[in-house]
């Protein structure tokens, strides 16, 4: 057991190990892969590091489930002295929680234009990532890799834009998200490639204008006697997680 446990450890740091040199057609099929197999974090590494957004190291790490230290209780006799002990998880979700703020790096933002036009693979890559990131909830960077999809071909990618608006209203843009839903509706109307989606998203997106326009007026004219706030890391941690059942 712990041979095998060792030798997949091995395989697992020589794959990481050399990562970096593997050509970007291999980086595409792990990518594809694992956003088939709905493995969206694993999705979003891959198609990242072949846009380069991965490319600044640790502030682009993402820690998919949060963990706690856990110790062996002691017997009712021993007596421990637990006030220089301090918790890992505390360090872990603090960490997790500055990350997950962070969007794309906004430097990489004028590439699209010159390295995704023309290119299938690229454009692929950019707006997977920006699928793996929406669907993974993590609408920040969503935004800001659905942004670069604007170069894109929207006969090829029509929901591109809508996505981009509904990553802004996830973030609290109303504003900008109403006027990208607008401009997707003018630009996609008659497109025949949403025929294909099996719903209406010219339908959708006038729907989300409108709850764009309430929150408007609710953040303008809130209604008295209701405070809207965000839970503590009791409730809302920075990663997801998991537990035996």
């Amino acid at each position: 057991m712990l041979s095998r446990l060792f030798t997949i450890s091995f395989l697992l740091l020589l794959f990481i190990g050399s990562s970096f040199g593997q050509s970007k057609k291999e980086l595409l099929i792990y990518g594809d892969e694992s956003f088939k197999n709905k493995n969206y974090v694993a999705a979003a590494y891959f198609y990242g590091k072949i846009i380069g957004s991965f490319a600044s190291g640790e502030q682009d790490r993402v820690y998919p489930h949060g963990f706690s230290a856990w110790n062996r209780p002691l017997p009712k006799t021993e007596v421990a002295d637990t006030s220089d002990i301090k918790s890992d998880s505390t360090d872990t979700e603090e960490k997790v929680e500055r990350e997950l703020a962070e969007t794309v790096d906004s430097s990489d933002t004028s590439r699209p234009a010159q390295a995704f036009k023309g290119n299938e693979s690229y454009q692929r890559a950019i707006y997977r990532l920006a699928e793996s990131y929406r669907l993974s909830y993590n609408y920040l960077k969503a935004e800001a890799a659905y942004k670069k999809c604007q170069y894109l071909d929207f006969m090829v990618y029509p929901l591109a834009q809508f996505w981009y608006a509904n990553s802004l209203k996830k973030n609290m843009k109303y504003g900008m998200a109403q006027q990208e839903y607008n401009d997707f509706m003018k630009k996609n109307r008659g497109n025949p490639a949403l025929d294909t989606l099996g719903e209406d998203f010219i339908k959708k997106a006038r729907k989300e204008m409108g709850g764009c326009r309430i929150a408007v007026n609710l953040i303008g004219d809130p209604v008295p006697g209701i405070k809207i706030y965000k839970a503590d890391s009791n409730i809302n941690t920075g990663s997801s997680n998991f537990a035996a059942s």
